[in-house]
Formats: C-alpha cells, sequence, structure tokens
C-alpha cells in the first residue's frame, strides 16, 4: 500500500530546509511509475497538482553494477543534473562525493547511502555504509540512483524562453530571481509554479501514470466539493497575490480545475461507494450494485466488548479483519 502525500502550495517566496516530504513523494512517485503497488491512497489536494512527465523518471536514473565502468565527471554531471549537491562528505540525502577512486552517493529512496569503489574506471565494490561511522553495513550487486528533486530540467525546452518577458513587467524581485534560476537551470523550491513553461508535454496530471488502475472514490461529492473547496481557496490566495504584483498570470494555471478532474475521473475505471446513490450529482455511473453494510461499533477502548463481538463473529465462521494503529495496540488486544 501506498500513500502520496503533498505539501501545502505557497505562492509566495519560501527556502525549504527540510525535505522529506518531497524525498518521499518522490520515492513513491517512482514506485508508482514501475506500478510496484497493489493499492494506492491519494488525498484530494494531490490530483490538483501537476507532476514531472512519467517518462522522465526513466530517463532521469542511473543504473550502476559490478560490470559497469564509470567516468567520474560524466558520472557527477549527471548526479547534479539530477538534483544532487556535491559535498566533500556525504551525511545528508541528495548528496554525492568523489574522492579519487570512492565515489559516496545518498539516494533520496536508500535507507543509507552507497559508496562505490573503483578500480581505474571499472566497479570494484558496492556497499551501503553507515552515515555516522562511515562503516559499511552490506555488499550488493547493483544500485539505480534516482532523481532527487521532484522536477528535472529537460534538456530543452521552448517555453524557458518566453520567461524573459516578464522580466521586463512590474513583477516582485522574488519572480524575477526565480525566473532567472529557470533560465539557467538551477533548481529552487517553488519549481511547481513554473512546470507549463519547464515542460512542453500536455498532460501532467497524476492520472498519466495511472492508465490501468482502478480507483475508488468514497463518496463523491464530498470529493468533488473537497477539490472545489481548495481549488476556490487557491484561486483567492492567487488574485491576493497578483493584484499585489507578487503573482504573474500563469499562476492561475498551477492546479488542474475541477473540469479537468471530473473530466479525466470519467476517463477511468471509476468505483463508487456512497451510502445514499440518489445523492451523487457529478459523476454518473454505468452500473449499480447494491451492498448490505453496516457500520462497526467505536469500541472507544472498550476490549471487553471487542473481543466479545470478536468471539460471536468467530463461532458463525466470519472472516474477520482488524487494521491497529500501532504494535502496542496488537499487544493489547493480545492479553485481552
Amino acid at each position: 500500500v501506498l500513500f502520496l502525500q503533498t505539501d501545502e502550495l505557497r505562492l509566495y517566496f519560501v527556502e525549504a530546509n527540510d525535505r522529506q516530504n518531497e524525498y518521499t513523494r518522490i520515492t513513491t512517485l517512482k514506485k508508482i511509475y514501475q506500478g510496484d503497488f497493489d493499492f494506492l491512497v491519494v488525498g484530494v489536494a494531490s490530483f490538483l497538482r501537476k507532476y514531472m512527465p512519467k517518462k522522465y523518471y526513466k530517463q532521469n536514473k542511473i543504473d550502476i553494477d559490478m560490470s559497469s565502468k564509470i567516468d567520474t565527471d560524466e558520472l557527477s554531471k549527471k548526479l547534479v543534473k539530477l538534483g544532487y549537491e556535491r559535498t566533500p562528505k556525504v551525511e545528508a540525502k541528495a548528496e554525492f562525493s568523489i574522492r579519487g577512486s570512492i565515489i559516496d552517493i545518498f539516494s533520496p529512496d536508500f535507507a543509507n547511502p552507497v559508496r562505490i569503489e573503483l578500480f581505474d574506471d571499472e566497479v570494484d565494490s558496492i556497499r551501503y555504509f553507515d552515515i555516522f561511522s562511515q562503516v559499511s553495513i552490506s555488499k550488493i550487486e547493483k544500485i539505480s540512483v534516482i532523481n532527487c528533486r521532484e522536477y528535472i530540467y529537460p534538456d530543452e525546452s521552448e517555453r524557458i524562453d518566453e520567461l524573459s518577458n516578464l522580466l521586463e513587467e512590474d513583477i516582485s524581485q522574488d519572480i524575477k530571481a526565480e525566473i532567472e534560476k529557470l533560465q539557467s537551470k538551477t533548481y529552487f523550491t517553488g519549481m511547481e509554479k513554473y512546470l507549463d513553461y519547464i515542460y512542453d508535454e500536455e498532460d501532467l496530471s497524476l492520472f498519466q501514470f495511472l492508465d490501468d488502475c482502478n480507483f475508488i472514490l468514497y463518496e463523491p461529492n464530498q470529493v468533488v466539493e473537497m477539490y472545489e473547496s481548495i481549488y476556490y481557496q487557491f484561486i483567492q490566495n492567487y488574485e491576493t497575490f497578483r493584484d499585489k504584483n507578487l503573482a504573474i498570470e500563469e499562476y492561475k494555471n498551477i492546479f488542474y480545475t475541477k473540469e479537468d478532474f471530473v473530466y479525466k475521473l470519467e476517463k477511468t475505471n471509476l468505483i463508487l461507494i456512497t451510502e445514499i446513490f440518489s445523492t451523487i450529482k457529478k459523476l454518473k455511473p454505468k452500473k449499480i450494485s447494491d451492498i448490505n453494510a453496516k457500520a462497526s461499533p467505536k469500541y472507544r477502548g472498550d476490549l471487553v466488548h471487542l473481543v466479545e463481538d470478536i468471539k460471536y463473529f468467530k463461532s458463525k465462521n466470519t472472516k474477520i479483519l482488524i487494521s491497529l494503529y500501532d504494535k502496542d495496540a496488537v499487544k493489547n488486544l493480545e492479553k485481552a
């Protein structure tokens, strides 16, 4: 089961010190692209966002195994393109170092950094190592280093050059600084505001990754209403910032509209779950199936009654599935 997180979209400049949420999202998107999941749980806000075209997940990775030959200068250029920072010593994710024949890389999907030792230009060993003690943990035969930025610059983008015209307009210095970073292909927090300039592809939605998936919406009216609410709040903020010359016209296209969302949903294998069918308004089902269901009681820590119910259902040969929050809850239930 995968969970796709999302961060609050800010129209104003912010320097992000902690990028852990971004690393988690990159790792999740990599697994989604590879189809390495059975279930994907997605919040409404994640469908509003735009994403890097999926082809870049294939293009922007570096595979290294024991048969590889490495040009350290070329490897350094590739890692910088993927958003890594070269440092004297690797101390955090998204960093790499090259010291003679030793290459250290900390990919965002690794639990520990990896050390590659070369003999001339041939790979001699690949090991995970402890970031604090620098001691090797285990040998491995191959690695795949992925992007450590959520958005990777393409080799060419026709629209980025169009941003030069905006530098002559009455906009904030922060926006001008961001445009100059885009033109020099420098990574920064807030790149998602300019995705329509960075990528030429039309479909930047999450749906591009989920062609063969079944979508399940619980209470679809509430989902669509929540979508509308988030989008409306975004537009209100955008208009406020635009009136103060703190946002450019193109910012209003950062999110997909409700109409875009519904249109793309209707083209999927969609399953709607609702307690009252007559309330469905935005999405029209092709087939209706009735399922008899009963809401589970709220025990609120009353393990005695929970155990009694479990014994009762077991006596009826009922299949029981209990989802618990943590290991302590499991131990408490086992004791009861």
